[in-house]
This record gives C-alpha cells, structure tokens and sequence, in this order.
C-alpha cells in the first residue's frame, strides 16, 4: 500500500508521532532545568527579586519565570493534538467506512 492509499487513522498516529517527537524533548528539558532549580539551587527560573508567598520569601535569582510557561506552552499546545489526532482519524475513517466512499470523495 503506497503511503497516500493508507487509512486516515495511520495517518493520523503518523502527525502524532511526529508531534510528540517534537514537543516531548522541550518538556524534558523544561523539567530537567526545573528539578535543578529546586534540589542544588540553579535559578533559571526564579527572577531577580525572588517571591514571596505569605511569610515566606525566595531569595533573588537571576532567572525568568517566564521562561517556564514558554517551555511548558511550547509541550502543552501540541499536547492538545496529540491526544484528539487518533480520534479525529479513527472518526472519519468511521464515517467513511458507513457511507461507503473514501475519504476524498465525503469533503466537498
């Protein structure tokens, strides 16, 4: 089967995959910068003049916390297609087993 005969489904874990082969690595290393930050004190991401929450204070870093939400929105938006992808191509190879036509002929 040449690769533009295969089923919307295949099709679809195939962008997944790719996806998470893109997006999984950035979390990895958001995570590993993370766990630093936390157990011998690195500050990629406490900003310069710490924080405080209540009675207790951060000391200043030199940091940005903004640098955590760009890491985990550069996973987090591609996440949201890896988890509805298969769906959506299990979905129309469905739809397209019960009419009775490929794919191409349902989209107008």
């Amino acid at each position: 089967m040449t690769l533009f005969r295969m089923p919307m489904t295949i099709w679809a874990m195939f962008i997944t995959a790719m996806l998470q082969a893109f997006a999984l690595p950035v979390l990895t290393v958001a995570l590993f910068l993370q766990t630093l930050d936390k157990t011998i004190g690195t500050t990629f991401f406490l900003p310069p003049y710490g924080l405080d929450f209540g009675n207790w204070h951060t000391p200043p870093g030199g940091g940005q916390a903004l640098l955590w939400q760009h890491l985990f929105w550069f996973y987090s938006h591609p996440a949201v297609y890896i988890m509805i992808l298969p769906a959506m191509g299990m979905v129309s190879d469905i739809i397209a087993t019960f009419a009775r036509r490929p794919c191409s002929a349902i989209a107008p």
